[in-house]
């Protein structure tokens, strides 16, 4: 439901209206959220259903024959507003002393842990006094004998959390809004914007559970005595007594004895390898679309020497050592000064980014479209490659407007003994010429692309996500039609990255296709009364002056030729009133960059 939200988001205040909303058959859950300035995580949850038609058993016995659902947000939670963290760690020497690191090596944000919440509740670990918080914890009430579905989504800053039930295996049944062939696992990851749901059967003793979501860091367990970067909820059986679960009773399942899979616990949606851990982790184009949800949408075909197909290299990575800016393909997101979809003859032509420019080391703040035509198929290939600093943490990826079918997921380079990630080094995969910023990423075998990349899944029922994390030091390979006109958002989904410029606009069919803009719809600009800093004011102010200069124009004209003036009157008139329809008649405006795109692999 990204599509609700991308138009809402270039408006403040934000009214959004659901009336002639037009609903797809599916059934799953969805978010709406909010994205004004710094204040990007406000989540409210959608759910949709349909009864139009109805499932086949297989799937509905493993995907949806549920007694009951509930609802889960998990997030980590930080003690200062997101504008005041902002503003220490871009404009500061901000060095925490408490940084975090993933269980595989790599960063996770320079300002550490500091708490978490499951639906609202969580409880904060004071380290200096050596005490928790004595919040309630939320409470899901189950009965035994019956299964139960989890709705669970990230609504978190920064940190991917692994999320557990003590006692019990976890049945993976969907993510991002789409069915997947139920999948058996002790844990699964989820990263900021991700959704998953599970199912839970509640066949242990009458008893009380714990419900975990830990920071995925450097640790064998969420249980461990020493942990305290984690969250709890309380999976409580009807008839159980009103307490904290007791330790002796919720335990983490034993990996070597309580599983089937050679001792090992399954852990879905890693963007890593670990090594020297009771745990095997898998990536998330492991999971199948269900066979119901593959009769909607399949998977668009591609010919890399069609022209009506595109497959484009985009790199998302960190602007370099110590740099707070994160750049996609070297480039800095520059915000335009009003709507980009609703005015984009208002956005100046200067502030557009020149593919040409940002080559070699170089870092770019501009404003970025990536122009596609109306229904061409897409592939993009999200890289998270280069030398030195550049790719030191995954990154979580978003797209408005879209679900994608993911092909593949590449990793990086892991030290063999204690499988920690290899920082400057990256897949073989892809090349970077030799640069370290890697603003120009290409296949390293100029033979792959389209459908002949190595390892690919096209016709294996690939899953279909809205947000996907992007290995550090690999990359991911991902198809779609651009069927939806339209101007979408695509950025990471840990706040500050896309604040940092780590973000970008694609321009689905160019605006010649894009829907118009609504009678009465408001003109958005800055409140700057400046020409490098508002625009529309700038053009506004022209106009104004043009309607000025006919005017007088005409007056000299009337004073010096009398009655033989009127019909040049009329002119004159009709030049006035059109020169001062200025930025809110639309007649004056820059030029459309149509052919704007970023490097494409040819």
């Amino acid at each position: 439901m990204a599509s609700l939200t991308s138009l809402s988001a270039q408006f403040y205040p934000v009214k959004l209206s659901l009336k002639n909303l037009r609903l797809i058959q599916v059934e799953h859950s969805f978010i709406i959220r909010t994205l004004v300035g710094k204040e990007w995580t406000g989540y409210s949850v959608l759910l949709l259903s349909k009864s139009m038609k109805k499932k086949p058993k297989k799937q509905e016995a493993g995907g949806t024959g549920v007694d009951d659902e509930f609802i889960m947000h998990v997030s980590d939670w930080y003690h200062q507003r997101s504008s005041e963290i902002y503003t220490r760690v871009t404009f500061s020497q901000f060095a925490p002393k408490n940084q975090v690191y993933g269980r595989d090596g790599t960063k996770l944000e320079g300002f550490g842990w500091h708490s978490g919440h499951i639906e609202g509740r969580g409880q904060y670990y004071d380290s200096v006094k050596k005490l928790w918080t004595k919040v309630p914890n939320t409470v899901y009430t189950v009965t035994k004998g019956k299964k139960y579905r989890f709705r669970v989504i990230g609504s978190g800053l920064d940190l991917p959390l692994r999320i557990s039930v003590d006692n019990h295996l976890l049945q993976l049944v969907a993510s991002d809004g789409y069915d997947v062939e139920p999948y058996e696992v002790e844990s699964f990851i989820i990263n900021p914007g991700e959704r998953f749901d599970f199912i839970i059967t509640a066949d242990q003793d009458i008893e009380n559970y714990w419900i975990q979501a830990a920071g995925f860091m450097e640790w064998d367990h969420p249980t461990a005595a020493d942990n305290t970067k984690y969250v709890r909820a309380i999976l409580r059986y009807n008839g159980a007594e009103e307490e904290d679960p007791d330790i002796e009773i919720s335990k983490h399942i034993n990996c070597t004895t309580q599983t089937g899979d050679v001792g090992q616990c399954l852990i879905a949606n890693c963007a890593s390898v670990l090594k020297g851990y009771d745990s095997k982790c898998f990536t998330v184009d492991n999971l199948k679309m269900s066979e119901y949800e593959l009769d909607r949408e399949e998977v668009p075909d591609f010919d890399k020497d069609n022209a009506g197909h595109k497959e484009v290299f985009l790199n998302w990575v960190t602007g370099g050592e110590h740099s707070p800016y994160k750049v996609v393909n070297g480039n800095y997101f520059l915000n335009p000064p009003v709507s980009s979809l609703t005015q984009h003859d208002d956005i100046p032509e200067d502030i557009f980014c020149d593919p040409s420019s940002c080559k070699g080391e170089k870092l770019c703040e501009c404003y970025t479209e990536l122009k596609v035509e109306a229904n061409q198929t897409i592939q993009l290939i999200w890289t998270n490659v280069g030398g030195k600093h550049r790719a030191d943490r995954n990154h979580p990826i978003h797209l408005h407007g879209h679900s994608f079918h993911v092909l593949k997921i590449g990793l990086g380079k892991y030290n063999k003994t204690n499988g920690l990630y290899l920082l400057g080094q990256y897949t073989d995969d892809i090349d970077c010429s030799g640069s370290d910023a890697c603003n120009q990423p290409k296949w390293k075998n100029q033979n792959w692309g389209g459908n002949d990349i190595p390892g690919m899944n096209v016709s294996g029922r690939p899953i279909q996500k809205d947000t996907l994390t992007i290995p550090a030091g690999g990359y991911a390979v991902i198809r779609f039609k651009a069927s939806n006109p339209g101007k979408w958002f695509m950025h990471c989904h840990i706040e500050f990255h896309a604040m940092t410029g780590m973000a970008m606009v694609l321009n689905e069919g160019g605006t010649k296709n894009h829907p118009a803009r609504p009678k009465g719809f408001p003109v958005c600009q800055s409140y700057f009364k400046d020409e490098d800093l508002n625009p529309v004011y700038i053009k506004e102010l022209e106009a104004e002056e043009q309607a000025k200069y006919w005017f007088k124009l005409g007056v000299a004209f009337a004073s010096l030729f009398g009655g033989q003036s009127v019909a040049a009157l009329v002119f004159f008139a009709w030049k006035y009133k059109s020169s001062g329809k200025g930025a809110s008649g639309k007649e004056t405006g820059g030029k459309r960059n149509e052919d704007m795109e970023l490097v494409q692999n040819t």
